[in-house]
């Protein structure tokens, strides 16, 4: 990156949000609604933005947040599903294989094979 590139980069404005209770984020500048995949596209060409709610609280961290769990997740169109968190997610432990019990009839899942190479008895 040359120069003259990194000090307009810098010195572009950062884009203001305004993040409304349900979550959207509205762009205060150009009086529009910004979905997480444009932010998102922005914030890998380099571009900043700040987000705050109405009553001025910083929500900068929380976009960001849900902005990369969505892409990671699979949530935005074109993202492979189940997305990279869901495999990092903890497993559920596995069951333990049932004991059989003195007394208790065994049935095969499979048909067992005679010596004739048929299946089942007879």
């Amino acid at each position: 990156m040359t120069r003259d590139r990194a000090a307009g980069a810098r010195t572009r404005k950062r884009r203001a949000l305004l993040r409304e209770p349900d979550g959207t984020l509205f762009d205060i500048e150009t009086n529009r609604v910004v979905d997480l995949v444009e932010l998102l596209d922005e914030v890998k060409a380099g571009r900043r933005f700040r987000a705050h709610r109405r009553n001025g609280a910083d929500c900068t961290v929380e976009v960001l947040v849900q902005m990369f769990d969505d892409a990671l997740t699979g949530q935005h169109a074109g993202l492979p599903a189940p997305g990279l968190l869901a495999l990092l997610a903890p497993r559920p432990p596995a069951r333990p294989a049932p004991v059989a019990r003195p007394g208790d009839t065994v049935v095969p899942l499979h048909p067992v094979e005679g010596p004739t190479g048929t299946a089942g008895c007879g």
